[in-house]
C-alpha cells in the first residue's frame, strides 16, 4: 500500500509496513463498527422520542379529561 502524506508544503510519498497496514485496516473496521452503532442508536432516540410524544399527548388528553369530570 503506497501511501501519501503532506507534511507542511512537502508531499512525503512511502510504503506502509504490515504492522501499520493491519493498523489501519483495524482502525477501518472499528469505525465502520462505530458508525454502525450510532446508526442504531440513533434509531432507538427516534423510537424513544415517539413513544414519549405520544405519552405526552396522552397525558394532555387524560389532565383535559379530568377537569370536564
Amino acid at each position: 500500500m503506497c501511501v501519501c502524506v503532506c507534511v507542511g508544503s512537502i508531499i512525503v510519498k512511502g510504503e506502509l509496513s504490515e504492522k501499520q497496514k493491519k493498523d489501519i485496516e483495524k482502525t477501518r473496521r472499528n469505525l465502520r463498527k462505530q458508525r454502525q452503532q450510532v446508526a442504531d442508536l440513533r434509531q432507538k432516540l427516534d423510537s424513544q422520542t415517539a413513544l414519549v410524544d405520544s405519552q405526552k399527548a396522552r397525558i394532555v388528553e387524560l389532565t383535559k379529561e379530568a377537569r370536564l369530570t
